[in-house]
């Protein structure tokens, strides 16, 4: 083998280019010599184990029920994962069993080429790190690859920053496992309910939405209706990004778990106000929010004519519709700040243990699999409980004021934002971050900026 490289599935002259060199300054550190950058270029020839594999298991039938493809494993590799996760990336597969399944087999196929040229890299090159990014789709084929080679992996995803994955013989460490907001007993009572308060406040009470991904979306006024007869309100999610990212519930997608929460509530003739995510109604040019929006409209609107169902089927800030709401209004959300911002509010909710907090917070009613969910539903506003304020501001203490968050000074996305002010070439400190990083692309000189950035990368072992 020759001199050692670092490995990257991604590298190209944008906002990659900052965090590719922020994780080659990390792995070099503690080393003499520099490391080269060696992009993964796909093999054009497919691993034919796995595919003879994937054709002995069609003729027992795991390829034609959903949830049985979730738990599909090659090799400690959890393929079925990101298989579906790839596959329901695309509008048509929502809609089209033909679409769905022809989507399916060319994964299966990519599948193949990414075991090989893991394989393949294993072999023929000399590296201890490697980046990968969006793990939750078919790149985490590399990530349980290289893990059970005990390589270093880093990534980011949120609410997370830039992070690295050193293998641990004793157990495996899951992506998902990285994601989690944990739960640290030593630091339950370390910080201050004051300063708990005020970041609560800066966050559900300001003028513009802290959340960046909502200060793109136009709300409208919230129309007249008797919110207050509504035992219960659903919030939906995407249905075409980052399916079963934080684990698996139960539930092959976002859509297959809304449509089991509707039709348990309907079949109990509950009162019920769903509400669409914000995100359906971003910029039209955005493929992705014209998907989740039509599959959304295409699955729900035959509830609308239903007495007991009223469907918020355009863009409200949630502020204004908590403040209608009847406080024994049950939330069920499967992840997301929703959750947290419901829990401010004093409502008790119901969610997937599959989300980026750690069980531990004990944070709402949770489920781990159908069964449980299905027994949630089951029960009265009485019979369930409340999120325990200690925790709750654990939680929030470590989520919104811990450096090494999305939301923290070390972010590598927050950092950029502030050197690109005192360079001048922004003018709004503030600016979203979509935005950041079209200015960053567009700077011919980017090694002024990478010198200057310094980044704390958070390590799992």
């Amino acid at each position: 083998m020759d001199k050692k490289i670092f490995l990257t599935r991604r590298y190209s002259n944008d906002i990659y280019k900052l965090i590719i060199d922020v994780c080659l300054k990390d792995a070099t550190k503690n080393v003499n010599n520099n490391l080269n950058i060696e992009v993964i270029t796909i093999q054009k020839r497919p691993n034919f184990y796995f595919l003879i594999y994937c054709i002995c298991i069609f003729f027992f039938g795991f390829f034609f029920n959903k949830k049985k493809i979730i738990n599909l494993k090659y090799k400690n590799i959890r393929f079925g994962k990101y298989l579906i996760a790839q596959t329901y990336r695309k509008y048509g597969t929502y809609i089209s069993n033909f679409k769905f399944y022809s989507s399916l087999l060319k994964n299966i196929y990519i599948c193949s080429l990414n075991i090989e040229t893991a394989y393949f890299y294993l072999k023929k090159y000399n590296f201890d790190e490697v980046y990968l990014d969006h793990c939750e789709y078919l790149n985490g084929i590399f990530y349980d690859i290289f893990y059970e080679k005990n390589k270093i992996i880093y990534s980011n995803h949120y609410p997370k920053n830039i992070f690295k994955v050193i293998p641990n013989k004793k157990k495996k460490i899951f992506l998902e496992d990285c994601l989690k907001i944990k739960y640290l007993k030593n630091k339950k009572k370390g910080y201050k309910e004051k300063e708990i308060k005020r970041t609560l406040k800066k966050i559900y009470n300001r003028k513009n939405n802290f959340f960046p991904w909502i200060n793109d979306i136009r709300f409208e006024n919230i129309r007249k209706n008797d919110y207050k007869k509504f035992e219960y309100i659903i919030y939906a999610h995407s249905f075409t990004d980052a399916q079963l990212v934080y684990g698996n519930d139960g539930f092959s997608s976002t859509l297959d778990w809304l449509q089991f929460t509707v039709n348990e509530l309907i079949s109990s003739n509950k009162k019920i106000l769903i509400k669409a995510h914000p995100n359906f109604f971003l910029n039209k040019k955005l493929e992705y929010a014209k998907w989740d929006k039509e599959i959304f409209t295409k699955f729900f609107s035959k509830f609308k004519n239903l007495e007991n169902i009223l469907i918020i089927d355009y863009p409200i800030n949630n502020k204004d519709l908590i403040k209608r709401l009847d406080k024994e209004c049950i939330v069920i959300t499967h992840h997301g700040t929703v959750l947290l911002e419901m829990i401010n509010n004093n409502f008790k909710v119901i969610s997937s243990s599959s989300n980026f907090i750690d069980e531990k917070f004990n944070i709402s009613n949770n489920w781990k699999n159908i069964t449980q969910y299905k027994n949630l539903l089951k029960k009265d506003w009485s019979q369930l409980s409340y999120c325990k304020k200690e925790n709750f501001y654990n939680l929030i203490n470590q989520m919104f004021m811990n450096e090494n968050t999305f939301y923290g000074k070390n972010n590598y996305e927050e950092k950029l934002r502030n050197i690109l002010f005192r360079m001048k070439k922004i003018k709004n400190k503030k600016l979203k971050y979509l935005k950041v990083i079209k200015v960053f692309k567009n700077i011919k000189n980017k090694e002024k900026i990478l010198k200057k950035i310094k980044v704390k990368v958070n390590s799992f072992k």
